[in-house]
């Protein structure tokens, strides 16, 4: 058995040739690298979901905030933000957020994606009760339309279906559900709200000026109105009855306010 000496290894051809080896695996390594730091760079595009908060007003509808993060090497723009809902073998798409001023969210920043205030969702079953704002966030996806035909998907939790979401919304195997909202005068109400009341006030100058109250019954005091505003210090009316007439008429006798100074609209929205 010979050994040889470094000396000799370095001089030998056995040393060039792993040099020769280790040379180009280096190239290799620094090739790939490169490679992927372009696609991670120029590319790649990935966003991750970090919270989600509903808002609920009783008199002005509902508000979801979604926080997102972006895990990528660029800007990501959001132009629409949709829910893929799960029920059963079925899946609903419905639209939360769309702006032709997208979102953009920096590299490794977090941002919220706020919608606007609404009254409901469409329901997807046919037995005309309404759902809940928070009915839509059990088995369900979220898409993120960044532009270019690309839907980045985010999964809310562990075992969201991903899988089935991606497919169903490729295949077009899905259904609409529209977000109402339920407006009076550019205004958006919830279901709650039963009328709109309007007091015809004089400000300390001696200026006329209307103001608009909203107004609900409570169910659990009967016949009591509950107020989006306070009105003289009142936030409620007890006693006033259901129809516009019986409102103006306790208006009158409670803040002793000419009646012919007080316009009373009762609403009614459907599912």
């Amino acid at each position: 058995m010979v050994f040889l000496s470094i000396r000799d290894f370095i001089l030998s051809d056995d040393f060039e040739a792993v040099s020769v080896l280790i040379g180009l695996i280096a190239n290799i390594a620094v090739l790939v690298l490169t490679a992927f730091t372009l696609y991670i760079t120029a590319f790649a595009k990935r966003l991750k979901y970090v919270s989600m908060v509903t808002n609920y007003n009783i008199f002005f509808g509902d508000s979801i905030s979604i926080g997102l993060m972006n895990r990528s090497l660029h800007a990501i723009p959001i132009q629409e933000l949709f829910l893929m809902k799960c029920v059963g073998d079925m899946f609903y798409k419905v639209k939360i957020f769309s702006s032709d001023d997208p979102i953009i969210i920096e590299s490794w920043n977090i941002k919220k994606v706020n919608t606007k205030p609404f009254t409901g969702i469409e329901n997807w079953n046919d037995d005309g009760e309404r759902i809940s704002t928070s009915d839509l966030f059990e088995d369900y996806v979220i898409g993120a339309d960044v532009g270019g035909k690309k839907i980045l998907w985010i999964k809310p939790y562990k075992k969201a279906p991903l899988r089935k979401s991606r497919k169903s919304y490729k295949t077009g195997k899905y259904q609409i559900l529209n977000i109402i909202s339920n407006k009076y005068e550019e205004k958006v109400l919830s279901y709650n709200v039963n009328c709109v009341i309007h007091i015809r006030e004089k400000d300390l100058n001696g200026q006329y000026h209307l103001h608009t109250i909203f107004g609900m019954f409570n169910k659990h005091k009967g016949g009591s109105l509950m107020l989006s505003d306070t009105i003289m210090g009142y936030n409620a009316i007890e006693g006033c009855g259901k129809n516009a007439e019986s409102i103006r008429g306790a208006l009158k006798n409670l803040l002793g306010i000419k009646k012919e100074d007080i316009t009373v609209e009762m609403i009614k929205f459907g599912i």
